[in-house]
């Protein structure tokens, strides 16, 4: 039975380690499938209640009611149901998806500073405005804006994460080397 049980370990610990070596591989990759399954859920929750599956799009809407407000009259509506989220958020996630979708792809656009300040700015404009009561927005501008701002967030955030990544990469096979040429120069000593 031991014997077993170690083979099972062993195994157990083989597939760990190699679908953890997958992950750090393909994480961007796993980041934009997770994202896009998020913004694909707030999708299918009206179409499951259009369809009359309430047992599958009620979790789905209690899942979001902890990340939006799900205000009806902020909210689009597919075939006849609001989605799980506001059309500001659909937008937000949305452009994150899109963002990372086109990222990982082509590893580009980069922005700097200001670009990605810019096309945040109309959303905190948008947004702001109306909180203080100066106006009030509209659905296709909750959109739009959250989109260039999800946008704007991946396009500024993740060109740095990865050179991050790849620098930090870079200089642990650098020291690893180091440690190597270390290792040899004491062996001979």
């Amino acid at each position: 039975m031991s014997k077993r049980l170690d083979r099972f370990s062993d195994n157990l610990d083989r597939w760990a380690g190699s679908a953890g070596g997958w992950v750090e591989t393909h994480w961007l990759w796993v980041l934009v499938w997770a994202v896009g399954a998020g913004v694909f859920l707030a999708l299918l929750a009206p179409i499951c209640s259009a369809l009359g599956l309430e047992q599958i799009a009620r979790p789905i809407y209690s899942l979001y009611s902890h990340i939006c407000h799900q205000r009806p009259d902020r909210t689009l509506w597919v075939m006849g149901y609001p989605m799980a989220f506001c059309a500001r958020d659909t937008g937000l996630y949305g452009g994150l998806w899109l963002g990372m979708l086109t990222f990982a792809a082509w590893r580009r656009p980069r922005l700097s500073h200001r670009m990605a300040l810019l096309l945040v700015l109309p959303l905190a404009l948008d947004g702001g405005s109306q909180l203080t009561g100066m106006r009030q927005s509209t659905n296709w501008l909750r959109l739009s804006t959250g989109m260039l701002a999800g946008l704007a967030t991946v396009w500024y955030l993740l060109p740095r994460l990865v050179a991050s990544m790849t620098s930090k990469s870079s200089s642990s096979d650098k020291s690893s080397s180091e440690d190597a040429t270390w290792n040899r120069t004491c062996q001979e000593a």
